[in-house]
Parts: C-alpha cells; structure tokens; sequence
C-alpha cells in the first residue's frame, strides 16, 4: 500500500495498493509489465506540458472555439488552476501523476477545452488505466486545440 498526497489549496490525499505507485523507473526489471506504467507516466508528462503550452497562447483557444476565450487571459485563468492543484508529481508516481493531470484539463469550472475524465479516473482499477485514460483525453484536447476539431 502506498500513500500520496497532492498539496494544493485543497489537501487531497490518497492511498493505492497498485505496486506501481511509487516505484522508482530506473530500480524495475526488464519485465514488460513493471516498466509500462513509468514509459506511461513520462509520455503523460510531456504530453501535459504541451497541453499547458497550447492552452496558454490566447491565438490556440480564439482557433478552438471555446468558451475559455471569453473568460480571463488563459495564462491567468490556467495559473491559478495551477495554483489550486499545486506542483505537476513526478513520474514516479503514476497515480498523483493521473490524478493532477486530470485535475489540470477539468477543473472546475470546466474550461471546456477537454473530454471530461476525472470520474473515469477515479473509477480506474490502477495506475496504468487512469494513465492511459488522461492520456487520451489530453490527446484529444490537444488534436482540438492544435486544429478545432470537436472533442467528441
């Protein structure tokens, strides 16, 4: 069992008996299934940076058509969310990792810049099936970000 805390305005703190949670990338064998969660989490990562990136720029969201634009400047708007959730954890931990990632496209209120993905999360067995579920819905708010596709 390993614990987590995520520090922001609102503590929020959360246990998992997912062996990958905490797991040091560099420490795991050859095995297939030890080291798919840490590639996962680190393709996350980048992918959050530039959702970050894109969802900063006031030119990516007037192309989008979204609500976001009519609102405060979006690096205004997206720094306080930042503020809210705190530091982006490591990918060392898999499920903070997750949890914040989904924290960042869907706060509330929603920026409508994503597909909702934070009951999902929250309802995923482990570490590998939130990654991959923030992972996609990251993807598709940056495919509409970069290119107004629609979300759906």
């Amino acid at each position: 069992l390993w614990e987590d805390e995520l520090v922001g305005e609102n503590n929020l703190s959360f246990t998992s008996e997912d062996p990958l949670d905490g797991c040091d990338a560099g420490a795991m064998s050859e095995d297939s299934s030890l080291i798919s969660a840490p590639t996962k989490a680190q393709a996350l990562s980048i992918l959050l940076d530039l959702w970050l990136e894109l969802i900063r720029k006031q030119e990516t969201l007037v192309r989008s058509d979204v609500a976001l634009c009519a609102r405060l400047t979006p690096d205004v708007l997206i720094s306080h969310v930042l503020d809210d959730i705190g530091p982006k954890p490591p990918t060392s931990a898999p499920t903070a990792l997750s949890l914040w990632g989904a924290s960042l496209i869907n706060p509330l209120p929603s920026l409508g810049v994503a597909p909702e993905c934070r009951g999902s999360v929250l309802e995923a067995v482990d570490s590998a099936e939130r990654l991959a579920i923030v992972t996609r819905a990251c993807e598709r708010s940056i495919r509409s970000l970069r290119d107004g596709s629609p979300l759906i």
